[in-house]
């Protein structure tokens, strides 16, 4: 959902450490678009760790 409540309908793929979320959308003119999150330096979260980064925990 986006911040005016209209539903995105993107893919995910976990890939070559990045989470890559994608969609085609239609353009105010008719035209298809690609849109693309792309992710980077995702910390790694385990359940006894929740809500902190493992590099800096303790």
């Amino acid at each position: 959902m986006d911040n005016e409540g209209g539903y995105l309908d993107f893919v995910s793929e976990f890939k070559d450490g990045q989470m890559i979320l994608a969609r085609e959308a239609t353009c105010p003119d008719g035209t298809k678009a690609l849109q693309r999150m792309v992710l980077k330096n995702i910390p790694t979260m385990s359940s006894t760790g929740a809500g902190k980064d493992p590099r800096t925990a303790a």
